[in-house]
């Protein structure tokens, strides 16, 4: 509502109640903020309800998930490769339960993918068989002693905190240690499930880690501290050691969990010591969530953690401490090549879009590395064929919108997307480049067709395709209709 400016009658500076949000209040409120020049708008999705499926995934991961806890805790962990995919792939069912059919043929396409980085990984050890590279023991048991002065790590640890009794810190060791087998399938299936864009930028990093390692494990085999110390296979470059990482866990109860365990050390690599997976892939997974964190206290707590997970693995006589430094630096290496690929990227679609523009040169700052998913940002119709179209006259606003929108993909504040149905065919080259594009499925229009009559179809259908994509605002020259 417009407000006096004068002073003279000081009731009229409170506002009225407002009434509750319907089409007029939108489209003002759409107006002031373009006539204000803001590059984006809240979309109302609230009179938008949940696809009728949501209830339905939500029972089934509750299903999931107890179901998980009792067979965890009567028959142990789940640690096979086999089982291990069985597992992962019922949680997607649950949670993909009502999709529509494009999602489910991604989501085999990206399954497939990741049941291949695993049959590569399980193809190392006979790779190393095979190819013969003498096992390292004495050049990392001196590269330990030269580290902490002339002291193996390992003897230290064991001799001032190894007894014959279970104390807490054996408990909280194996904690630590068991994270391994639960934690990074955890991250990687939860990412699957809320948004494709993480779960890739996941993947890449973890596939790359994981290669990086497979790679050292055929060329660089390790006998770790506890073979190292075993006059049984003929070492003894160590004094004799305890492999005792399941005595704490057992303590606590879990007694299926160390039987499963144990089953698995049959089919291990017991020379994949350099890098350690334990302590790379307890620094992955903390260091990939690190830039949600807010508070600096609360990154420095979880950072402990590859900490704590190294030094337990030294306990355990599991790694020499130079395999937990090597690991992290492959953890490091690979995001800062993944964060500068991605940064590239951007550059290059956001350069390809300013150059179908005329624009000369880069105008934004340099891209930053990436994090959390930046905000989508929906392309409305109105913008896309106004940039598209050279002779509107609403071009030169239409364009001067959207390359504010690039810069800003260019430096990962907003990701765009655009319906697919929406965007321009005969669209200069390049020009929509940095837009991602959201199909439209059968369902999407089924659900429309059900919203308020007053909605214009077209707007209803872009509603319901922001809520499904969780896409909260948009980008237009005029205000919806909605």
């Amino acid at each position: 509502m417009l407000v006096d400016p004068t002073p003279a009658h000081p009731v009229q500076e409170v506002p009225a109640p407002e009434p509750p949000v319907g089409p007029e209040q939108r489209e003002r409120a759409d107006v002031d903020a373009l006539e204000a020049g803001a590059p984006v708008v809240d979309l109302p999705l609230a009179a938008v309800p949940h696809d009728p499926f949501f209830a339905v995934r939500i029972a089934l991961l509750v299903l999931y998930a107890g179901v998980y806890a009792w067979w965890t805790a009567t028959q142990g962990l789940l640690l096979d490769r086999i089982s291990v995919t069985i597992s992962v792939g019922v949680f997607l069912l649950c949670a993909f339960a009502g999709k529509p059919w494009r999602r489910w043929a991604t989501l085999a396409l990206d399954a497939t993918l990741y049941a291949l980085m695993w049959f590569c990984y399980e193809m190392t050890r006979g790779a190393a068989d095979r190819i013969g590279f003498p096992y390292q023991g004495r050049v990392v048991r001196d590269i330990d002693r030269v580290l902490f002065l002339g002291t193996d790590p390992n003897v230290w640890v064991q001799e001032r905190f190894y007894g014959s009794d279970v104390r807490w810190y054996d408990n909280v060791a194996s904690s630590v240690y068991y994270t391994h087998f639960v934690v990074p399938v955890v991250a990687l299936a939860a990412l699957w499930a809320v948004s494709r864009v993480q779960w890739v930028r996941f993947m890449r990093r973890f596939a790359t880690v994981l290669a990086v390692s497979c790679a050292m494990f055929v060329v660089v085999p390790t006998v770790p501290p506890w073979l190292a110390s075993s006059r049984r296979y003929g070492y003894d470059l160590l004094p004799p050691l305890e492999r005792h990482t399941a005595r704490g866990f057992y303590d606590l109860g879990f007694a299926g969990f160390v039987r499963g365990w144990q089953r698995a050390l049959d089919w291990g690599n017991p020379v994949a010591a350099m890098p350690s997976l334990h302590a790379g892939f307890a620094l992955f997974v903390p260091a990939f969530f690190l830039p949600w964190l807010r508070p600096r206290w609360s990154k420095a707590l979880v950072l402990v953690f590859p900490v704590l997970m190294l030094a337990s693995l030294v306990y355990f006589a599991e790694h020499w401490v130079v395999d937990g430094i090597v690991a992290f630096a492959v953890v490091g290496a690979s995001f800062a090549l993944w964060n500068r690929i991605e940064g590239r990227q951007r550059a290059r679609r956001a350069g390809r879009a300013r150059r179908a523009l005329g624009v000369p040169g880069p105008r934004a700052a340099p891209a930053g590395p990436s994090g959390p998913s930046a905000p989508s940002v929906l392309l409305r119709r109105d913008l896309l064929e106004a940039v598209s179209d050279g002779a509107s006259p609403e071009h030169a606003t239409a364009a001067a919108r959207y390359l504010d929108l690039v810069e800003r993909y260019e430096r990962h504040e907003v990701r765009l997307r655009a319906r697919a149905d929406h965007l321009p065919a005969a669209a200069p080259e390049g020009l929509f480049a940095p837009v991602e594009p959201v199909h439209v499925a059968a369902q999407h229009r089924r659900q429309a067709a059900r919203l308020d009559p007053r909605l214009d179809g077209d707007e209803a259908l872009t509603l319901v395709v922001a809520r499904r994509e969780r896409i909260r605002q948009a980008a237009a020259l005029r205000p919806s209709t909605a």
